[in-house]
């Protein structure tokens, strides 16, 4: 492999790695919200022994909460679809990358059985 080919492997391999990172974070984002709201909702259930004016402000707070949970779903969407194209761009290369040493190979038992004619 040339080091052309390999340097752009090794890119497309770490842009890869990156958009996995932010996949990551964009679901610990997720969960870290999730759970906000999961306490939201448990102090809401404390709360129904208590104050009115108390269980409408936890309650905004929970809607707010899953509001901004359905935008960083569209955000982990977007993410998902870099990822599968980085994927799809890593096969790709790695495909190529066979084909061509496919290639190569036939290429050498092609000129070795013509040598072996030669020879003869």
């Amino acid at each position: 492999m040339t080091p052309n080919r390999r340097r752009s492997l090794e890119a497309l391999t770490q842009m890869f790695d990156v958009q996995l990172l932010d996949l990551f974070a964009e679901v610990e984002s997720l969960v870290r919200a999730g759970r906000e709201i999961q306490r939201d909702a448990l102090r809401m259930r404390r709360a129904a022994a208590t104050r009115a004016a108390d269980r409408r402000v936890i309650a905004q707070r929970v809607q707010k909460r899953v509001d901004q949970i359905g935008q960083e779903c569209e955000t982990f969407c977007d993410i998902t679809a870099l990822l599968a194209e980085g994927a799809a761009n890593l096969r790709a290369a790695v495909m190529n990358k066979q084909h061509r040493r496919r290639d190569d190979d036939v290429e050498r038992r092609d000129r070795a059985a013509r040598r072996r004619q030669r020879d003869r």
